[in-house]
């Protein structure tokens, strides 16, 4: 076949061209990307969940030194440097989350923080420390907010759940950032001579929070991804490793030492050095503090399978990362069988709950059948069958004091915060007669605890 001029053979060999041209384009320096980004692609994601408007900007993969030198101002004892290749694109939220964007989510939900389930509270501002009392919580962290302020007071589970929330609603596989990831976007808004980002610290009064967007965008176009609020990260805190790093994720911490979770980015108590890039924090996964927050991050294009795919309003947390059971088969069993089978079966089931009436009459109701796994901030309690509200009563030693306290159960599986690691601990259901007896007492819970059994942390409660 002959071309009558020489356009068409030009326009078979244009995506070659493109693709040479492409190649030949390379950005210098530690910015390099090292996955393709198509010009043409948005470098924004927008998302709405709960009727509220998450906005993502596209960071490019590369590879950058983690850490810092030895001669940075300012510098941590943890911040040794590692080479760090970041293989794929991620979205990462423009600014922190904020009370309007979590209060749909408790709307949606009815979940209630870690904060809220407890007796003690969180942690809040008093003055220009932070102390523990039972009315601090995201709704009351102790300075005015409005539903544009960044929300506060979450603990590494509550900002989880979160997450796991918007991901439902808008199919996105949306999730916590990696430290990796928060460094280098940090690093790609650090103006030129620059080692910290500018933001809201200690140095600003009065100290709080304010609204997300307030002060000026950053080079890369974030809003307050430094100061105003730690950001929770998706790491378990632990030494850098010597050998250079790919989509590194911390999954051990040091010998010796309990499960902590990474940090990032400063807050209005900390000093401007925590404005860094390379600038490391840890805590543990319980803590709940006035100037902790989150930021949402996905990988770029990345969507939950259609099968995990929620309907409108299935937004219940506890089932986060859950599956659903295979869809029924057809069946191949004779005919006789699946007439009989039905009778059998309804005689099976009244034996067995004519044997469960005579054992619950003989068995305490009171005791819990579920399994107690501590950890260094409290338990967690492990009830198959268990429901959300569900009253249970704990009775252990913390801190080596001993404690009781009730709580409700958030369902098969609840995280109890006791501020110090429980070394005895045992759980029992509040039977429903003495739920009732308590009701018609009329006193009301609030007022029933004299006495704290929550203890709070000793010194600063973020840092360890």
């Amino acid at each position: 076949m002959r071309f009558p001029a020489p356009w068409p053979r030009l326009a078979l060999l244009s995506p070659f061209a493109l693709f040479a041209a492409a190649a030949v384009s390379v950005t210098p320096g530690w910015a390099q990307p090292v996955s393709a980004t198509p010009s043409a692609a948005p470098d924004r994601q927008v998302m709405t969940a709960g009727g509220q408007t998450f906005e993502f900007l596209r960071v490019p993969g590369g590879s950058f030194t983690q850490g810092s030198p030895t001669t940075e101002p300012g510098r941590g004892t943890d911040e040794n440097p590692r080479t760090v290749r970041l293989t794929r694109d991620f979205g990462l939220q423009v600014g922190p989350v904020t009370r309007g964007q979590f209060a749909a989510f408790v709307a949606a939900t009815q979940y209630r923080t870690e904060a809220e389930v407890g007796d003690s509270g969180g942690y809040g501002l008093v003055g220009q420390v932070i102390e523990q009392r039972p009315e601090f919580t995201w709704r009351s962290p102790g300075f005015p907010q409005t539903d544009a302020h960044p929300v506060v007071l979450l603990t590494f589970a509550d900002a989880s759940a979160f997450a796991a929330w918007v991901s439902r609603e808008t199919g996105y596989a949306v999730r916590l950032p990696t430290e990796a990831e928060f460094e280098w976007a940090a690093r790609r808004a650090l103006p030129p001579d620059a080692t910290a980002l500018p933001g809201y610290f200690k140095d600003t009064q009065p100290l709080g929070t304010r609204a997300v967007g307030e002060r000026p965008a950053d080079a890369a176009g974030f809003s307050d991804l430094v100061g105003h609020v730690w950001t929770w990260c998706a790491d378990v805190y632990g030494p850098y490793g010597p050998a250079d790093a790919t989509d590194p994720v911390g999954s051990t911490p040091p010998a010796g030492e309990p499960v902590r979770r990474v940090l990032r980015g400063g807050s209005f108590l900390k000093d401007p050095r925590n404005g860094r890039p390379a600038s490391r924090f840890r805590s543990t996964p319980g803590t709940r503090n006035a100037d902790v927050g989150l930021r949402l991050a996905f990988t770029w294009g990345e969507r939950l399978p259609v099968a995990a795919a929620p309907a409108s309003g299935a937004s219940n947390p506890a089932t986060a990362g859950r599956t659903s059971p295979p869809p029924p088969q057809g069946s191949n069993l004779p005919l006789g069988f699946m007439v009989l089978g039905p009778l059998v079966g309804v005689g099976a089931i009244a034996w067995a709950l004519t044997r469960r009436k005579g054992a619950a009459a003989a068995a305490t109701p009171r005791t819990g059948e579920g399994s107690v796994e501590l950890r260094p901030d409290g338990f967690v309690y492990h009830l198959p069958g268990g429901r959300a509200g569900q009253r249970a009563r704990f009775r252990g030693v913390i801190g080596g004091q001993p404690a009781t306290r009730e709580f409700d159960l958030a369902g098969p599986e609840t995280f109890v915060y006791t501020g110090d690691r429980p070394e005895r601990m045992a759980v029992l259901l509040v039977a429903a007669d003495e739920l009732a007896n308590t009701t018609a007492a009329a006193v009301p819970r609030s007022t029933s605890h004299t006495v704290d059994d929550d203890p709070p942390f000793r010194g600063y409660p973020g840092a360890y």
